[in-house]
């Protein structure tokens, strides 16, 4: 008979994300994008894991479920 429980928190940090980015009227083309790096994104949770094995003389089973969380954060767009 074995008992796991780990968890895991964690936080990722991602720059430089592509973003399409308006050009000004100035420029002579209208409407129009650019794509560049405009954008900076947080991401954080948590993960939790269960699992219990066991075994009966030939029989043997494991279970095991995982539950977790996401937040995402935008904290840069555009210039």
């Amino acid at each position: 008979m074995t008992y796991n429980l780990p968890g895991e928190y964690f936080v990722k940090k991602s720059t430089d994300l592509l973003l399409g980015v308006p050009l000004p009227f100035s420029t002579g083309a209208f409407p129009a994008n650019i794509t560049t790096n405009a954008g900076d994104m947080e991401n954080h949770g948590f993960e939790f894991t269960a699992s219990y094995s066991n075994h009966h003389n030939k029989f043997k089973y494991d279970i095991s479920g995982n539950v977790g969380t996401l937040r995402n954060k935008i904290t840069k767009i555009g210039g």
